[in-house]
């Protein structure tokens, strides 16, 4: 219960993070190139979000693509033994199960709007305040 508690908790705070981080408006000048910001720029938060977004999408492919790796050698060496065979096949299940979970997530931030993963995400403003009364 914990654990999926914890699975639903880390993307809804790095979703929320992100959203909140596109209506910051604080500028720097960057000592230093990250990822695809170059050293001089003045970068928002967002963009920091993206390139974390980026790059936390990359370690999951990479992740579960080595774990794929490991299950296929574990189950080739495991030939003598049901127990480690289905150790092996089920570390396969999981690993395909993690990648396709990567991949849709990728796929449905991208249906929803693609700015998510290009980081040219922003909130428009909402006027406040006007010379106009509504009318009973």
């Amino acid at each position: 219960m914990k654990n999926k508690f914890s699975i639903i908790l880390l993307p809804t705070t790095f979703l929320t993070s992100y959203l909140l981080a596109s209506a910051d408006s604080g500028t720097y000048k960057l000592l230093e190139s990250v990822g695809t910001m170059a050293a001089g720029s003045t970068p928002e938060f967002k963009d920091y979000m993206t390139e974390i977004l980026r790059v936390g999408i990359a370690i999951a492919g990479l992740l579960a693509v080595a774990e794929l790796v490991f299950g296929g050698i574990q189950y080739v060496l495991s030939s003598a033994s049901e127990k480690q065979a289905a150790a092996a096949k089920e570390r396969i299940q999981n690993a395909l199960i993690g990648l396709i979970i990567g991949i849709s997530s990728v796929l449905i931030l991208n249906v929803i709007n693609p700015d998510i993963l290009a980081g040219n995400l922003s909130i428009p403003d909402i006027p406040t305040g006007g010379t106009s009364s509504p009318t009973p």
